[in-house]
């Protein structure tokens, strides 16, 4: 009978040890650590999938070559109100700049490629049957000079660029992509093949398909090809234009040269808008670039504050608990069996606050779609990796109070009060 009170009552006192220091604030800190968990890994996981979307960004072809130099030319109307003006202008500018040392070959474009497209329209193939009302697909058209395809280093599939020839005068032609040839042609042969940039009722001249280019960006690297025309700019001048700078150097070695052709045909209009080819690419992922350090920052100091969170609520529980933990070891608990228990007690309150964040990581990575290219918001091997990860650092977080834990003196914690 004395031995059963006697274990009796020593059960009674570890429950009461148990619950000194008020349940309630223990229940707080408990959340508090859940909650900074969830959090920690909706942030991470966020960030793996822009870091993993990044990577697959930055390894889209942009369908051009790096190593140029590009700059902005516009023409005011009041000085080159016709046509005529503004063809002799770019035709004697870019003769100009072939001439200048460095210069591997020079052409001009309204927009450049991955700053947005020009203008779409609508077209008619010969021979081909008319889309339904409605649903007639449109074109993207470019106006570029001779020698464009080379400053810009995109390659041609098949047939001829444009030269100095295809001027006003002489029969209108066109280079296509290859997106448009896949999408339209149907397998037929794209040379020789005659277009109109109209529907099939309206009045506009036969163009002439001279020539297929390699698919380019021209809205972004994130952002499909679209069909597209290139039209000669001799034959359709347009007054505002970049003018890009093939060279075997450094691109930005040729900005005086650029300067003092343009100066040479006409003071008063100055360039701008100066960059390289390298700085378009740049440029065109800036705000996934600027999304993705955001993130990690957010990750980095949730991370820290989750495992501040789980040490300092694990350091708490052993020191609240130093008189339940030394009766265990005084009835025979061995320090290993001590500090599972101790580590046991914190991955509860990590497994909870993981499975609460992949919940809430699945609701951010559906906010992050729009930010994302070639990666689903859903993605099962960035969350298992991302709570795996939590897992680690928050069982190393409580890895040091548990050891504390395992070499407290039974005899100094019963002194304690």
């Amino acid at each position: 009978l004395e031995i059963s009170s006697r274990r009796l009552d020593l059960a009674k006192v570890l429950r009461q040890e148990g619950t000194r220091g008020g349940d309630h604030s223990h229940r707080t800190r408990n959340v508090l650590v859940v909650a900074e968990v969830a959090l920690a890994l909706m942030l991470v996981a966020g960030t793996g999938l822009m870091i993993k979307s990044f990577d697959r960004l930055i390894a889209v072809d942009p369908g051009f070559e790096p190593g140029a130099l590009t700059f902005g030319v516009a023409l005011p109307r009041s000085s080159y109100g016709e046509p005529e003006q503004v063809a002799n202008f770019y035709r004697n500018l870019l003769a100009d700049l072939r001439t200048r040392p460095g210069v591997e070959a020079v052409g001009t474009v309204p927009v450049l490629p991955l700053d947005g497209v020009w203008w779409n329209g609508d077209f008619t193939i010969e021979g081909m049957k008319p889309f339904p009302e409605g649903e007639e697909p449109k074109v993207q058209h470019l106006e570029v000079s001779a020698g464009y395809f080379e400053a810009m280093g995109i390659p041609l599939v098949e047939g001829r660029t444009f030269t100095d020839a295809d001027g006003a005068d002489a029969p209108p032609v066109t280079v296509v992509n290859e997106t448009f040839v896949q999408r339209f042609l149907d397998g037929r042969e794209p040379l020789g093949l005659q277009v109109k940039f109209a529907l099939p009722n309206q009045e506009a001249p036969w163009v002439t398909i001279v020539g297929v280019s390699r698919d380019v960006r021209q809205t972004s690297l994130a952002q499909e090809v679209l069909p597209e025309a290139y039209i000669p700019l001799l034959q359709d001048p347009q007054s505002a234009n970049s003018v890009v700078l093939r060279t075997s150097g450094d691109p930005k070695a040729l900005v005086s040269q650029a300067r003092e052709a343009v100066s040479a045909l006409d003071p008063t209009l100055p360039i701008f808008d100066i960059r390289t080819t390298d700085e378009l690419v740049t440029g065109s992922i800036a705000r996934q670039r600027f999304v993705l350090r955001l993130l990690l920052a957010f990750a980095l100091v949730a991370l820290f504050l989750a495992t501040l969170g789980i040490y300092g609520v694990t350091a708490y529980t052993v020191a609240r608990r130093t008189r339940e933990i030394g009766l265990r070891m005084a009835l025979g608990a061995a320090s290993q069996r001590v500090a599972g228990w101790v580590l046991w007690r914190t991955l509860r309150l990590i497994a909870i606050g993981v499975a609460l964040g992949v919940v809430g990581a699945v609701a951010a990575g559906r906010l992050l779609s729009n930010q994302l290219y070639g990666v689903q918001a859903l993605d099962p091997a960035v969350i298992a990796l991302v709570s795996l990860l939590l897992a680690l650092v928050g069982a190393l977080a409580a890895l040091l109070p548990a050891w504390r834990a395992s070499r407290i003196d039974p005899l100094d914690a019963l002194r304690s009060t």
